[in-house]
């Protein structure tokens, strides 16, 4: 098995490097994403626009430079994704699930529906590798 082919929703089961997939299954256990820090308080960085899962360490940060950090003009997204060969999975959300849904603490979202949103976001596109 090679750690650098995945095969990934939207394909029908076809593999891509792993570099071009958003996959867990890297050679190494550390991501890069581009956020907003919303505040600092009392020496915790709250940030915003993270693909991050909560509670995952932020172990560096550095400041926005536009002409290097920002996506250049031919910068693309794959055609793998803006036109995946496969529809997304529908999905339910059971009443105990919407319960846990409704009593999780509201430390980044509004409001249990928009976590709710957010879950039946994911899930549908099949986050599983």
């Amino acid at each position: 098995k090679q750690w650098y082919q995945r095969r990934v929703r939207g394909l029908n089961g076809s593999k891509v490097g792993v570099f071009a997939s958003r996959s867990p299954h890297r050679p190494n256990n550390i991501g890069m994403s581009l956020v907003r820090v919303d505040r600092v308080d009392n020496g915790t960085l709250f940030v915003s626009g993270a693909d991050l899962i909560d509670g995952t360490p932020i172990i560096d940060i550095k400041p926005y430079i536009e002409y290097c950090d920002k996506p250049s003009e031919g910068s693309r997204c794959a055609e793998w994704i803006i036109n995946p060969l496969t529809p997304p999975l529908q999905v339910s959300i059971t009443p105990d699930a919407r319960h846990q849904i409704e009593s999780a603490p509201r430390r980044f979202l509004d409001s249990p529906e928009e976590l709710e949103l957010c879950i039946r976001d994911v899930l549908a596109g099949d986050p599983r590798s």
